[in-house]
Order: structure tokens, then C-alpha cells, then sequence
């Protein structure tokens, strides 16, 4: 039986009939349970013979270390195969006969056991082989040292933690999924498509499908995982998953679930060739849940701003935003970018009222829309702004939303500052600088605006308000986010086994946390840079291909949060052999042929070669070898025509590539004579490990005998290994010699071979060293001395690894053992690694010595002096060359003050946002610690063009106001500013109406254009300009002058229904208007609600109430303003289904077969209509609380809120709902409601009625309750009645019981009672159960009655009596005893039960008694007097 459960049978006799079950047990509670069947080994069909089929439980075993595993190999074979286990090696080599038979047994297991087993099956036909994995888990333990530290501050602090035990994958589903190393290693997957985060936010009554695509060869297989890396499968009713897609279902409230409706997911692709993963898809059903949306008053002084939030509750925050606000019910204000109006909605949903007039009444509602659904509402409430109380003057105050912006690069970013003060303050923002000085006028007014915003203008802003009074000021600090681009390079990559490997992560954006790697799926810790953005290995193994990815955030929350990710594919280039199959040991008879055969796989294709004992196979005719390559795959075989014992020895098959090699070796024993081949000399190398084989052929070989120079006793530092070969560990000079061996066979027969063994000591390099501190054109030089080695030797010198060839370095040979390295003038790529290499017939040695060549910094790009335009980034650029590599800085000179540094990059000065305080001289130094260092210093100058800002840039004007346009201009003076209209200076204008003042406040030169009363003529486009020496600038003004349209006419009602109407009037297609219908509900004179038409007269107002009278007017709308609206018109809407639920629904229990149902009427704004009635809907509970048989009673007086439900089951519970309709149909159903009938009394009597006597005059009386279904109620208790059945005067008593159990006490012994049984409720009592008869036990007799005596004959009396009554018992008989008054002599008489007379008593005086006897006992009866 094996661990995991299963019931192995290792060999099937015909014979036997046995049948199995299997016994289970719960851990738990400890039952256990037997299969239901049981099951029998039935016989194969008889099979054509063939190769065996093998089969496995499964391709991959896992085993806790110390535990037992048992691994069944099924083999199904005809004849019957040969089944063994093996092992295979790291380098692909298979150990063979690991284990023989069908069972692999690791007990215990240890982790060195890990690793891929084969189970082969022979047999004559042919062989099969099945691999399994094996995994030995170790029980994971952590420890960090030390436990406790005391560590002095600015001492050095270290914990290591250790970490003992196999540690597993983060992705539990992606270890599952790892791919087999294969050698063809196919294409890595990507992804072609792939979800956005947000994708799987959703609305619960839609659903939402999740697409994940990939490319890879082979097509890689597409997964889902969860947060915690287990794979996601298919819920019923909840989402389905296949090929890559989740599909989540809609769903009702009351099916949310957490851990599936909120959560995140990731696509995991992988093939052969690895795996990758998603970036993480958020995962979120949105519920419609109500929430209540409101505004609050804003207050302000007369001229300062006025900010409205919109109050949404933050549990929709993430889903609903505001999209506009509605203006005294008529005007919607949307996000803009333009801040020159009145009214500013900011894109983060407030609206700002820039100047607070005292004489405005307006209000203000928000319109907020579901992004989800796409619903929108609008606040129940309006605001409006309230005057402050009047304070006394004094310092502004000063308040901003947040004291942190954070903006996405590229959108439009609005600050507002809100300023209380009196008398109104002047408001500008100005930008803080790295050295804490500030550039004013950055903007002025209460808006900071970047549109867009761009990385250079990221820091901290002021907001200053001035006034008389004083100056207060609020900083806030702007980051500027970009977005997120990682690269991975290089993307494909082929390299060599050995060779160095590396993948660059490059991160674009800011900000962004740390980098995390991943190798197909899996965590990667090791080989990274500290900065973790550079993986290397600097020898690649097999094992490192696969798929890389290096993931990064920005740390950021909410819409701002931004992940990326890139994807690289490492593939090996060459790799080292891999043995596929193999030979095993074989014994075979002289004269058969043998065929030996090795495959293996490599890139390049490895080629294999043959040894017998080590050696090449030694020349001889019947040896045939043969190879084929395929591909990476290359298959060898060896075969021998016909076998002697001379061919007999240990054969090895040797793969090779220029990646590795891999061998396996097997002994071929061939029956016969020892036969000892030719050994040949052999050269070692002293201080090395020499091993000799003795070339022996022939079987059987018992023994096999070494000897030194023709003595048998070898020296004592030799051994004999297991094979029988002789090994020297250390090879020394006296180790030089003669060495013979003998192979012993059978019958004493003996063959041996001799070798000669040489000696060759190797060399031995002294150390040399470079002269430290050496300069550009310094002399060197460096002598190689062998100081041990035999001859010949050869020396050689090599630079970097490769052999040194220049003419400009010396190298002279002192002697065959002494060379000298030498430079005349040492040049900077002189430096580098020098070995001096030696070598001879024992092999080689070198030393290595590194030269460096200090060269002093020298100018590769120098910096120039510089005139910068104000706005612009500039780099300027400064570079130097030299060994070491300089190190270049800028500092920043500052008149009276320290140098400062300035933002640089690989040498380069950077300026992000050139202003004025980057003008100045700046210093480039480049040093690297040989003098001297360089140093330049430039001058920067930033130069201002003009820069034009036009307030207001669009004016709508009526016909007669004034008008006014400022132009402010920013730049270096002389400047020239001009207002222009169709090419003309109109500082030069006649008209009177027309003038152009200008101002001049710091660095702000501003041009006034007014016109005193505005005309139709004037409307057109207004131009500023302004140009200096380093450029030009203009914006233009729109002015636009019309008259308010005129009121609407003809409106017409085109169609009603339900919830909607159309409506049409009268309109001039040439007019350029727009129009405003307002409705409200006629009953209310509510406020008006308003929808815009942009286009034509004609209007569908959607979203209205059924069976509601509406007021509508229009009003026309112009760039001038708003009309006056309409005459307004009433219209009903027709009636629709029922919207409310019946409230209040309440059961009242009158009888026990009746229920009062009772409720109040659905709310009246959601009748929809005329209410004609309601169904009541009822039916019993059933068992779980199922509702059961539903009937429904109609109530067809809508204005009824009552009636009764009759015929009900008694004491039955019920749940009834109430739906009311009208003409339309019925509405939804009230909220179910439950209530039982009333009680009743039970309907039947209690059952199983029996009597127990616990005692002679006790009777034990239980039964068995009524059918629940039959109770009508709760049973309060019993009454039982019971009577003497053996006296018809008896009357019957009666006992009161709770349970189903009573004791009647007091009763008659050996005496019969008839009991019966009823139960009661509150209601009253049931019928009495049929009557029983019970017995009570006996117990001792009663006395007998009457005795007398009388003469029965001349001198003999007879003496008689009467039984006892009551008995008490079955009498047995009776005990006459008299007693002699003269004597005082007692005589006794036994009388039989039937009998009560005793006859022929000698007359005399006597003292009689008589005791009747019954099983109890016997009662005694005093005599009454002498007879």
C-alpha cells in the first residue's frame, strides 16, 4: 500500500481470485468507512507480443524530507519485461540500475535524492521508458543573527537572515506550469493584448469581459491568477473562464462576494521556452447604491473669490465625479482650461467664483455622472454665496484646497488661491527657486495655471495677497508626474553556455519606486546591480534561459497610480552535451555480435567517440562504429561482428561540443580466458592524480593483481580501487617505474600486461609586480622567472588573455627559464592585465599582474559661454578624458556667497526652465587625482522675449456698454506693444469712442484698449503685439456685440407618454440661437429643471414621471444672453406600472384558520398612476423557510388596505406579500411578510401509549406526542386519566403532565387500571387516546378473612377461611398453624392454593392462624381466640 493510498499488486498470479475494498478514515472525528464495492484484478486480453507499454501514477512526485516515497512503475508487457529504475545526472548522464522492479523507494527521502527518475521496460521486442520528477521539500526554519545586538552609534550595524528549507515560488500556479528544459528552445511569449488596469471595473447589472492574447512558439497557454498566484477558475454564477478570457456575470446585490467582485487579477502566458506575467487588472463590481449629493453656501467679501465643493460621499468617490454645475437652475458651467471667465470649474471638480459681487443672487447646483453607467444626478440642494460679516480691516487671509498638487505631465493643472480681505488684496503666485529666491509674477490673479503642465515646472508655489494692511502668503508644492516607459535591453538575446549574460532595465518617467525583476514568473534576487536595474551573470548556465521582465511603479494612489513593465528573452547559445540514452552492462558468449549505442544533444551538434579502458579503441576489423546527427541530436553506435574475450573491457562513450563533454561507461564481458591487451607507456604530471587500468578481457575474472618493477608488494601510498584499477592520489618522481598486472580466471588461468610509467614535473612561475603610481611616458619593466619545471620549457606573455604583439613593448629571453617584459614610454592603453605563461610536457602555469597608466584630465568638449532665451531648457555640455576617468563638476559662482551646485547630468550642466536667476558664471572642473586638474569658467546669459497675455481674450458685449482689454507683456525692455485692428494702430484711431492707455508696474508693461460704448461694428478680432531684440509675440481678443434674442412662440405638444413627452415651437433658422426648456412638476412650483437644444425647435424631455402634471416654458439663449421664457403650458404624462412596494404590510392572526392582512398605501410619487386594486400573495413556509402551495387572493378596491385570508391550516406559518396595480399592471411586491394561524386544540390524540409498573403500587404511563401537523399549536401537557378496572365502583382520577411521561402512584397492587391520555394547548384540550390496561406487580399478601372452626365429625373439627381481598397477588397457597393451649405446642398444616379449609384436626383447645403465601411474601393472621 503505497503512502499516497493507492494498492499496488506487484505480480498477478492467474490463479488467484482475491477481491479488495479500501477502509477511510476522518482525521477528524476518527469514523471510518468501507468502500461500498469491491474490486478484483481481471486479465488482459491475450496481445500480440510487442515493445511494453509503462504507465505511471504521476509525471511529478512530491515528498516532505524524512518521509517514505514508493513510486509504482505499471508495466504491461508480452513476454514479461525486465523493469528497472535509473537516475539522471545534472549533465543529462543516466545512473543506471538505480533500483530493479516496478517500485521506486526513497526511504527516507533526503533533498541529494531530488531530481528526474526513468522507469525503463525490456523485453525481447523492444524498450520503453516513462520519466518522473522528483521533489524533496524540506520544512522551511528562518533564523536571523545575532538576536540581540548592542551596537555603538555610527559603529556598523549587520543582520543576517538565514533561511533553511526549500523556499517555493511566488506564483504557486506558474511552478505548476514551469516548462521542461528542452533543446529546441522555441519563442518566448509576449503579449499582444492585454487589459488596462481599470478594465474590470464594472456595473453589477451588466458584467464585463477580461481578454488577454499572447505570441510565442509553440502558442503559449493562457492562465489567470489572483493577487496571491493561484490560478482562477470558473464559479458558477459568478464568471467563466477560457482560453484567456474572464467573463464576469451581472449579478444581484445580495450575490456580491469580496474575494471574486473586488479583487485583482493578472494573465500568465507561458510556454516551453518560459513564462511572463500581467500587470496587475483591477477587478471591482460597482453597486448603484444610493447616496445623497449636496452643496454648501461659500463665503466671501464684496471682490475677492468664492469657492462651491461638491459633497460626494466617499464610499461612490471612486466611481462618480462631477461633470458640471447648473447655475440658478438654468446656466451649466463645465471643465474648461479657459480661467479668464467669471466662473472656473477646476478639473478637480470645484467651481470658483473669481470676483464676489455683492448685488448677485445666483445659485448653484452640481451635476455629477456614474463613470460606470453613465448616470448622472444632480444635488438636491443649491448653494449661494454669502456675504462675510463686514471685519475690520486688516491683513488678508489666505486658504488653498490642498497643500499639495499633484499633476500627470501633459494635462492642465488649476490651483486656486482664496483670499478673505478687506479692503480687497492684490494676488499674485510666485515660484520658490532651488536657492529659495523667488521670481514674482509668475501669474497673476487668485489662479495658478500650468496648461499643460510640463516636469520642469514641478516645486513650490506661493500664493501672496497684499493689501494696506499687510502681506500673507501659503505655499503649495506642484509635482509634475510623467508617465512610466520601462525598456529591457536587449529584447532577444542568444548566448553561450560560460559566456557573460546581461539585460539592462531602463526607466522612463518620474517619479518611480524600486525595480523588481522576474524570471519566467518567478521572483529574481540574484545577480542584480545594487541600484537593481542591471542583471548579470558572468557565466551562463542552461538553466538562466527563459523569459525576463523588470516591473516598476510610481507609488502613487487612485487615477494617478501607473505601473509598467518590460519583457526580454535570454536563449542559450551553445551548450554542453546532454546524454539522451545509454548502454548498459552486458555478459555475452564469444562468437555473438554486440551492438553498443550512446545518443546525445548539444548545440553545437556533439560528436561522440569510443574508449575501451580508458583508451581508443585499439585497431581491429571486427569493430564498426557508425554515427548520424540530426539536428542537435547526434546517435552513435558501436558494433562488434563478433565478440572474443579480447574484446572484453570497460567501453565508454565520450560526447563532445566546445560547450562541454559528457561520458558514460559499462563493462562488455564476454565468456572465456583472461586476455590482458597491450597498456602502452604512460607520462604523468607530479602532484597529480594518475589512475591505471588493467585492459582486461575474458569472464569470468576473480581477481586482478598489481606489481612494481616485478615486486608483488606496491608501495604504501597506492591503492586499489573497486574496479580493480590502480590509483595514485599524488604523483611524485618515485612513482616512475614498471608496472605489471595479472588477470585471474577460471581454473587458475592467467593473462597479464605491463606499462611503463614517466614522470614529468610541471613549472612553477615566481610572482611579479607593476611599479604602482606609474604616469604617461614613465620607463617600466617586469622579469618572469620559472622557478621549477622540467625541460623543454616555453614561456609566453599575453595582455588581457590574448598573446601580446606590439612593437612598442619589449620582450627579451634571458634563458630558456628567465624572460623580461619591458616599455620604453608607457602610454595610457598600455594599461591592462600581463600574464607570463610557462609551459611543458606536464602542463602549464602562469601569473597575471595589472599595469595602469595614470594620465592626467585633458579636454574632450569644452564649454563655451552661452545667451539662453527665458523659458527653455538648455545643456551645456563639458566632457574630459584621462586614467582614471575624470570627474566632472559644475558649481554655479554667487557674488559675496558660497558657490553653489546646479542640477547636472553625466557632466552636463542642466537648466530645466531657464530664468532670470540662471544667468551668471558657472565653473566646469574635470579631475581624476593626477594633477593638474582642469577648470573653465563661462558665462550665461538668459535673455527675455516678450511674452503676451491679453485679459479677457474673448469679450461678449451688448450693444452701448463699455468695453476694456489689458495686454500685459513680460520681456526685456525697450519693448514695442500695439493694439491692432484690420492692420491698424488704434493708438492712432479718430474715433473718439477709442483709446489705448499704457501702465507700467515692474517687470510688466501693459497696454489698456477701451471702447467707451460698444457697437455692432466693432465685433471682430483685436490684435496685441510686442517685440524686443531677441524676439515677437501676439494674442488676439474676440469681441463680439449682439442684443438678447427674442422670445420663444407656437409651442405645440408633439407626443406624451409615460416618462417622456415632445414639445415643438416656433423658430427662425437663420437666427443664431440656442434654446432652454424648462419643466417642473405643477403641483410643487418647484425648481425649474432645464435641458439644452442646440440645434432646431424641438425637444423629447426623457426621464419624467408617470401620471404627473408638468409646466414647460422655453427661453432663446444667445452669446448676448437669455430671453424671457415662453407662456408656460401644462401636460400630464400617461400612466405606467407601479414604482413603490406596498409599505407596512402587517398579519394579525384572528382564528385558527384565518390571518387580517393590513398595509398602508405605496408611496404617492411611484403609484404611476390610478391604483385599482392589490393582490395578496400567501403561502405556508415550508421546511429551510421555502415558500410552499402560493395561492393569491384579489382585493379590487384600490382604496382598501385590508382583508382576510380564510381557510388557512391551523397554527400554521405563512408569508404573504402585497403588490398593488393599476391599469398598466402590477407594481413590484412588498417585502414578504410571516405570521402563524392561531393556536387550536390538537386534532389528535397522543399515540403509543404503554404502561411499565416500577413498583407494586406505581405505574410508569408514557406515549408518544401528536403529529406536529395535527398539534394546531404548542402543546402546554397531558392529562391522564386512569381507573381501577377490577371494581365498577371505582371512580376515575386524573393526572396533570408536562412530558411524555407520567408515574401513578398509590394504586391497588396485583390489580388492573385502564389509562388514557389527551394533550392541550392554550387553545384547550384534544381527544383522549384509546384506553390501555395496565397491571399493577404483586406484592405481599393480604390477610385471609374469616376463619372459623366447627366440628366435622365425633373428635375432628374442621377449621376454615376466606382468600384475602384485595389478593394482592396470585395466592400460592396457605400455612395453617394451631397451637395447643394446654402444651403450648405449635403444629403447622401446608393447605393448597384452591383449598380454604383444613378437615380431621384432633379436638382440642386451640390458637389458630392462617398466612396466605404469594411470590411477595406470606401475610400471617393473628387467630381471633381459642377454639
Amino acid at each position: 500500500m503505497l503512502p499516497s493510498g493507492e494498492l499496488l499488486l506487484q505480480s498477478f498470479d492467474i490463479g488467484e481470485g482475491h477481491t479488495f475494498r479500501c477502509r477511510v478514515v476522518n482525521t477528524v472525528t476518527g469514523q471510518t468507512k468501507l468502500s461500498a464495492n469491491a474490486a478484483k484484478v481481471l486479465q488482459h486480453e491475450p496481445a500480440t507480443p510487442d515493445a511494453p507499454e509503462v504507465t505511471v501514477l504521476r509525471r511529478e512526485e512530491v515528498v516532505r524530507e524524512g518521509d517514505t516515497l514508493i513510486v509504482p512503475c505499471v508495466v504491461t508487457s508480452q513476454p514479461v519485461a525486465e523493469v528497472r529504475w535509473m537516475k539522471l545526472t545534472t549533465d543529462r548522464g543516466s545512473v543506471l540500475a538505480v533500483q530493479h522492479g516496478p517500485l521506486l523507494t526513497l526511504k527516507p527521502a533526503r533533498p541529494g535524492e531530488a531530481g528526474t527518475y526513468v522507469c525503463r521496460a525490456t523485453n525481447a521486442h523492444g524498450s520503453t521508458e516513462i520519466k518522473v520528477n522528483v521533489k524533496v521539500i524540506s520544512g522551511l526554519h528562518v533564523t536571523l543573527t545575532p538576536a540581540r545586538s548592542t551596537v555603538d552609534v555610527g559603529a556598523e550595524a549587520e543582520l543576517i537572515c538565514t533561511v533553511h528549507g526549500v523556499v517555493w515560488c511566488l506564483l504557486l500556479s506558474a511552478c505548476a506550469a514551469e516548462p521542461e528544459p528542452a533543446a529546441e528552445q522555441g519563442v518566448g511569449p509576449s503579449f499582444t493584448s492585454i487589459p488596462p488596469r481599470d478594465a474590470g471595473v464594472f456595473d453589477h447589472q451588466t458584467g464585463t469581459t477580461l481578454e488577454c492574447r499572447a505570441d510565442g512558439s509553440p502558442p503559449p497557454n493562457l492562465t489567470w491568477v489572483s493577487a496571491g498566484g493561484r490560478q482562477v477558475t470558473s464559479v458558477p454564477g459568478v464568471r467563466l473562464v477560457k482560453k484567456g478570457q474572464i467573463r464576469y456575470f451581472s449579478f444581484s446585490p445580495d450575490m456580491y462576494r469580496h474575494d471574486f467582485h473586488s479583487t485583482e487579477v493578472r494573465c500568465l502566458a507561458s510556454n516551453s521556452a518560459g513564462a511572463i506575467i500581467s500587470l496587475p487588472v483591477h477587478i471591482r463590481a460597482v453597486m448603484n447604491q444610493p447616496f445623497n449629493l449636496g452643496v454648501r453656501d461659500s463665503y466671501a467679501s464684496p471682490g475677492s473669490p468664492a469657492l462651491f465643493t461638491c459633497d460626494v460621499p466617499d464610499y461612490v468617490t471612486d466611481h462618480v465625479t462631477v461633470a458640471s454645475w447648473v447655475r440658478d437652475d438654468e446656466f451649466n458651467i463645465y471643465p474648461s482650461d479657459d480661467t479668464d471667465g467669471k466662473y472656473v470649474m477646476l478639473p478637480s471638480g470645484e467651481l470658483l467664483l473669481q470676483s464676489f459681487d455683492i448685488d448677485e443672487g445666483h445659485t448653484f447646483r452640481c451635476r455629477v455622472v456614474n463613470t460606470v453607467t453613465g448616470q448622472t444626478k444632480l444635488s438636491a440642494n443649491a448653494a449661494k454665496v454669502l456675504q462675510h460679516e463686514p471685519a475690520t480691516p486688516d491683513a488678508p487671509e489666505v486658504t488653498v484646497l490642498r497643500r499639495e498638487e499633484v499633476v500627470r505631465e501633459g494635462d492642465t493643472l488649476i490651483v486656486p488661491c482664496v483670499v478673505t480681505s478687506q479692503p480687497v488684496a492684490e494676488v499674485r503666485w510666485m515660484k520658490l527657486t532651488t536657492d529659495r529666491g523667488s521670481v514674482l509674477a509668475v501669474q497673476h490673479g487668485p489662479l495658478l495655471t500650468l496648461k499643460p503642465a510640463r516636469p520642469g515646472e514641478a516645486g513650490t508655489y506661493v500664493c501672496r495677497a497684499t493689501n494696506a494692511h499687510g502681506s500673507t502668503e501659503i505655499k503649495v508644492n506642484v509635482k509634475v508626474i510623467s508617465g512610466l516607459h520601462v525598456t529591457l535591453t536587449p529584447a532577444r538575446s542568444t548566448v553561450d553556455v560560460g559566456a557573460e549574460a546581461e539585460l539592462i532595465c531602463t526607466v522612463h518617467g518620474w517619479p518611480h519606486g524600486p525595480v523588481t525583476w522576474f524570471k519566467d514568473t518567478r521572483p529574481l534576487t540574484v545577480g542584480l546591480s545594487e541600484d537593481r536595474s542591471v542583471w548579470r551573470v558572468p557565466s551562463l548556465r542552461p538553466e538562466h534561459a527563459g523569459v525576463y521582465q523588470c516591473f516598476v511603479g510610481n507609488g502613487e494612489s487612485g487615477a494617478l497610480r501607473e505601473e509598467a513593465q518590460a519583457t526580454a528573452a535570454v536563449r542559450v547559445g551553445n551548450t554542453p552535451p546532454v546524454l539522451t540514452s545509454s548502454f548498459m552492462k552486458q555478459t555475452t558468449d564469444s562468437g555473438r555480435p554486440t551492438s553498443l549505442s550512446c545518443s546525445a544533444r548539444g548545440s553545437p551538434t556533439p560528436h561522440i567517440t569510443w574508449l575501451l579502458d580508458g583508451r581508443p579503441l585499439p585497431e581491429n576489423p571486427r569493430y564498426v562504429p557508425g554515427q548520424i546527427a540530426l539536428r542537435a541530436d547526434v546517435i552513435s553506435h558501436l558494433n562488434i561482428s563478433r565478440v572474443t574475450p579480447a574484446e572484453g573491457g570497460l567501453y565508454e562513450c565520450v560526447a563532445s561540443n566546445v560547450a562541454g563533454t559528457a561520458r558514460h561507461a559499462a563493462r562488455l564481458n564476454v565468456y572465456g580466458p583472461p586476455v590482458v591487451r597491450p597498456m602502452g607507456s604512460v607520462s604523468a604530471a607530479a602532484g597529480t592524480k594518475l589512475t591505471l587500468r588493467c585492459p582486461a578481457g575474458g569472464y569470468p575474472i576473480s581477481n586482478i593483481t598489481w606489481s612494481h618493477e616485478g615486486r608483488g608488494q606496491l608501495p604504501g601510498h597506492l591503492r586499489l580501487a573497486a574496479d580493480d584499477s590502480l590509483v595514485f592520489d599524488h604523483v611524485t618522481r618515485a612513482d616512475a617505474g614498471a608496472y605489471s598486472c595479472t588477470a585471474w580466471g577460471a581454473g587458475g588461468k592467467t593473462a597479464s600486461g605491463s606499462t611503463e610509467v614517466t614522470v614529468v614535473v610541471g613549472p612553477k612561475v615566481s610572482p611579479f609586480t607593476f611599479t604602482s603610481a606609474l604616469r604617461a611616458g614613465d620607463r617600466e619593466s617586469v622579469k618572469c622567472v620559472v622557478t621549477r619545471g622540467d625541460s623543454p620549457l616555453r614561456l609566453a606573455w599575453l595582455k588581457d588573455g590574448a598573446p601580446l604583439a606590439r612593437p612598442d613593448v619589449a620582450v627579451s629571453k634571458v634563458n630558456e627559464f628567465t624572460s623580461i617584459l619591458s616599455f620604453r614610454s608607457l602610454r595610457r592603453d598600455h594599461s591592462g592585465n600581463y600574464t607570463c605563461a610557462a609551459s611543458n610536457q606536464a602542463g602549464g602555469a602562469n601569473h597575471s599582474a595589472r599595469l595602469v597608466v595614470s594620465v592626467a584630465p585633458f579636454w574632450t568638449t569644452e564649454p563655451e559661454d552661452l545667451d539662453l532665451i527665458r523659458g527653455e531648457r538648455a545643456e551645456v555640455k563639458c566632457a574630459a578624458d584621462g586614467f582614471p576617468a575624470p570627474v566632472v563638476t559644475w558649481t554655479k559662482l554667487i557674488k559675496n556667497g558660497p558657490a553653489t551646485s546646479p542640477e547636472q547630468q553625466n557632466g552636463s550642466l542642466v537648466l530645466t526652465t531657464t530664468n532670470a536667476t540662471d544667468a551668471g558664471q558657472y565653473t566646469c572642473r574635470a579631475a581624476n587625482g593626477v594633477s593638474p586638474a582642469i577648470r573653465k569658467t563661462i558665462q550665461i546669459r538668459v535673455r527675455v522675449p516678450p511674452r503676451v497675455t491679453v485679459t479677457p481674450p474673448v469679450l461678449r458685449a451688448v450693444q452701448g456698454q463699455p468695453v476694456e482689454v489689458r495686454c500685459d507683456v513680460i520681456g526685456d525692455r525697450p519693448l514695442a506693444v500695439t493694439w491692432m485692428r484690420a492692420g491698424r494702430d488704434l493708438a492712432m484711431s479718430e474715433d473718439v469712442r477709442v483709446s489705448v492707455l499704457e501702465e507700467t508696474a515692474g517687470e510688466i508693461t501693459a497696454k489698456l484698449l477701451r471702447l467707451s460704448a460698444a457697437l455692432i461694428s466693432d465685433s471682430g478680432e483685436y490684435i496685441c503685439a510686442a517685440e524686443n531684440d531677441y524676439g515677437r509675440d501676439h494674442l488676439f481678443a474676440q469681441l463680439t456685440v449682439k442684443e438678447a434674442p427674442a422670445m420663444p412662440t407656437h409651442m405645440a405638444l408633439v407626443s406624451v407618454a409615460s416618462r417622456s413627452m415632445s414639445l415643438t415651437w416656433g423658430h427662425d433658422p437663420t437666427a443664431d440661437v440656442k434654446y432652454i426648456v424648462q419643466y417642473r412638476r405643477a403641483e410643487t412650483n418647484g425648481t425649474w429643471l432645464e435641458t439644452a437644444v442646440d440645434q432646431g425647435a424641438r425637444v423629447t424631455l426623457a426621464g419624467l414621471r408617470p401620471w404627473v402634471a408638468y409646466q414647460l416654458r422655453v427661453s432663446a439663449v444667445n452669446d448676448v444672453g437669455r430671453s424671457k421664457p415662453s407662456p408656460v403650458i401644462e401636460v400630464q404624462t400617461d400612466e405606467d406600472l407601479p414604482e413603490g412596494f406596498v409599505r407596512s404590510v402587517e398579519l394579525t392572526a384572528l382564528t385558527p384558520t384565518s390571518l387580517r392582512v393590513s398595509w398602508e398605501p405605496i408611496d404617492p410619487d411611484l403609484v404611476n398612476g390610478n391604483i385599482l386594486g392589490y393582490n395578496v400573495s400567501f403561502s405556508r413556509v415550508g421546511p429551510g423557510g421555502s415558500p410552499r402551495d402560493r395561492q393569491s387572493v384579489q382585493v379590487s378596491d384600490g382604496a382598501s388596505t385590508h382583508t382576510l385570508l380564510t381557510g388557512l391550516d391551523r397554527f400554521t406559518a405563512y408569508t404573504v406579500s402585497v403588490t398593488a396595480y393599476n391599469s398598466c399592471g402590477p407594481g413590484p411586491p412588498s417585502a414578504p411578510v410571516s405570521a402563524k394561524t392561531a393556536e387550536d386544540a390538537p386534532g389528535q390524540p397522543p399515540s403509543d401509549v404503554s404502561c411499565a409498573t416500577s413498583s407494586a403500587d406505581t405505574l410508569t404511563v408514557t406515549w408518544t406526542p401528536p403529529e406536529v401537523r395535527h398539534r394546531h399549536g404548542i402543546l402546554r401537557g397531558y392529562v391522564v386519566s386512569y381507573f381501577n378496572a377490577d371494581d365498577w365502583m371505582s371512580a376515575p382520577l386524573s393526572q396533570e403532565v408536562r412530558r411524555t411521561r407520567g408515574t401513578l402512584r398509590h394504586l391497588v397492587p396485583y390489580t388492573r387500571y385502564e389509562v388514557r391520555v389527551r394533550g392541550h394547548t392554550s387553545a384547550g384540550a384534544g381527544p383522549w387516546s384509546a384506553p390501555v390496561l395496565c397491571w399493577t406487580s404483586e406484592d405481599v399478601a393480604g390477610p385471609p378473612r374469616a376463619i372459623a372452626a366447627a366440628m366435622e365429625r365425633a373428635g375432628a373439627l374442621l377449621i376454615s377461611w376466606q382468600p384475602p381481598k384485595p389478593p394482592r397477588g396470585r395466592v400460592l397457597g396457605y400455612s395453617l398453624y394451631l397451637r395447643l393451649l394446654s402444651s403450648n405446642e405449635t403444629l403447622s398444616h401446608r393447605v393448597p392454593a384452591g383449598q380454604t379449609s383444613f378437615s380431621g384436626v384432633p379436638a382440642d383447645r386451640y390458637l389458630a392462624w392462617v398466612r396466605a403465601e404469594t411470590a411477595r411474601a406470606v401475610r400471617r393472621l393473628d387467630a381471633a381466640g381459642p377454639f
